[in-house]
């Protein structure tokens, strides 16, 4: 089970995983090259989708899928969804997963909701500031 630092910040921890992010495989008709976005996901047990800032999905050149109503920090949203390719750091990855866009002011990556910490094991140990992230077959 890979094991992460804990990012301090303002005296509150923050749980953030180095991932990659690439246009979902089921898109084999897109004339445009594959591209790897290396990205930081901050994971965020109180999201329920999983969400990844407009401009990094825009890079990837894909297309929107289809728009949903959600609920953000700043207020309700429509936002546009997409199909892509999660990678974290130990190999393991999830494809044709679909993810909200999250607008450009934000300041995060990516949060990474339940929709995919659902399929794994998260262990937070804040007196060591350290937490685990696995995702058993």
């Amino acid at each position: 089970m890979p094991t992460y630092d804990a990012i301090l910040a303002q005296d509150t921890q923050f749980l953030t995983v180095a991932m990659e992010v690439c246009r979902a495989t089921h898109f084999p008709l897109i004339d445009a090259p594959n591209t790897t976005i290396p990205i930081t996901a901050l994971i965020d047990t109180g999201a329920t989708h999983t969400a990844i800032r407009e401009d990094i999905l825009l890079a990837l050149n894909t297309i929107p899928l289809g728009r949903q109503y959600v609920d953000t920090a700043a207020g309700p949203a429509i936002c546009d969804q997409y199909f892509v390719r999660l990678a974290f750091p130990d190999g393991k990855y999830v494809d044709n997963f679909r993810v909200t866009a999250l607008p450009t002011d934000i300041t995060v990556d990516c949060l990474l909701g339940m929709d995919i910490l659902r399929f794994g094991v998260l262990i937070y140990d804040g007196k060591a500031g350290k937490f685990s992230l696995d995702f058993q077959p």
